[in-house]
């Protein structure tokens, strides 16, 4: 849903580097955290949107520590929660 987000509005992009920025400054910066940084930064929505949807390893730990925390609003998120408990 993120990824499909991105395609529509870009911007979510700034949500994810405001996590990154307050998260670095509470606890230093991850592994990653700079992949992340790293991806966002470079402004390819394409390759977050890769970076994403990776199925292997790599995209797993990427996952792990996504930024896009609250870039879902509440009823994309119960929508969400709804097709998983399917």
């Amino acid at each position: 849903m993120i990824a499909e987000k991105l395609l529509r509005d870009p911007r979510v992009l700034n949500i994810a580097r405001d996590n990154l920025k307050r998260w670095s400054e509470r606890n230093g910066v991850s592994p990653a955290m700079g992949d992340w940084n790293r991806l966002i930064d470079g402004g390819d929505v394409h390759a977050v949107i890769t970076a994403l949807l990776r199925v292997d390893e790599e995209g797993m730990r990427l996952r792990s520590s996504s930024p896009f925390a609250g870039a879902l609003d509440k009823e994309e998120r119960e929508l969400l929660y709804r097709s998983v408990r399917k």
